[in-house]
């Protein structure tokens, strides 16, 4: 009887331990779909969301990286918020409060002092691209301000020299490119209501700062953001009839390439 005694004590002393040790205290448990969500110290979960051709992985303290394989098409891609006609700058970082995982997507959701904007990471399964979209709620309504650093090189130990990012506003976007024209990128959003120059008609991507832009949510749908990236020229050539450069844009080197705005159009149309 004794030894029964102890060996029940024993059992329920381990259930103890291993209920306060249990992860169910920082994770709620999945739903029917699969989906659960992660509320304990967000800022140092590292967030994956890839397909066959492209991937956004990192870890929000630090800024997402978003690849189309085989470039890096950026890094350090943080979010702020700003009260519209607002000054004061908030980083999202200090507002992140949850991460939600799904089979299609990745959630991150921030809750400001009245306001909570919801950003969904979605990568397709075989397009060398991805999209964010947010979701703002809250009064007064603010803007989300995007930074990130423009990268468009191969995986260490390969490199590639010489690259440039400039803005299209045929593109409304960040377009980047590098002297061979084997890759280009695109960065893109058709909610930007302010963005950063590239002087000098083209910025070189390894004495640049960063680059950012700010989108603004309709009352009515998202805010979103596409990048996309491909292995060929960044020039017209693949555009049905040649135009002229738009403002910004260095004549006769970088202008819009067809297949990475068709394939960013195409994307945003469907989120």
């Amino acid at each position: 009887m004794r030894f029964s005694l102890r060996s029940s004590l024993s059992f329920l002393s381990l259930c103890a331990v291993l209920a306060v040790a249990s992860p169910r205290s920082a994770h709620a448990a999945p739903d029917a779909l699969g989906s659960w969500s992660i509320e304990s110290s967000p800022t140092s979960r590292f967030v994956a969301v890839h397909g066959r051709r492209a991937g956004v992985f990192g870890y929000s303290d630090q800024g997402l990286e978003v690849w189309a394989y085989p470039i890096q098409v950026v890094d350090n891609y943080n979010v702020s918020f700003r009260a519209q006609n607002g000054t004061t700058l908030i980083e999202g970082r200090s507002l992140l409060r949850r991460i939600e995982y799904s089979a299609e997507a990745v959630t991150r959701v921030f809750v400001g002092p009245d306001f909570v904007v919801r950003e969904k990471l979605f990568v397709p399964v075989d397009q060398a691209s991805a999209v964010l979209v947010y979701e703002v709620a809250g009064a007064p309504a603010v803007d989300v301000v995007i930074r990130f650093n423009p990268v468009l090189n191969l995986m260490w130990p390969a490199g590639i020299g010489g690259q440039e990012a400039v803005w299209n506003a045929d593109a409304s976007g960040y377009l980047l490119s590098e002297p061979l024209q084997r890759y280009s990128a695109l960065i893109t959003s058709p909610d930007i209501i302010a963005h950063d120059e590239t002087p000098n008609a083209a910025r070189r991507l390894s004495d640049s700062p960063g680059l950012g832009f700010t989108i603004r949510a309709k009352s009515d749908s998202a805010a979103r953001v596409a990048i996309a990236g491909s292995a060929g020229s960044a020039t017209m050539a693949n555009a049905s009839e040649p135009t002229a450069p738009s403002s910004g844009t260095k004549s006769g080197t970088i202008a819009t390439d067809g297949n990475l705005v068709a394939l960013a159009k195409g994307l945003l149309n469907e989120h």
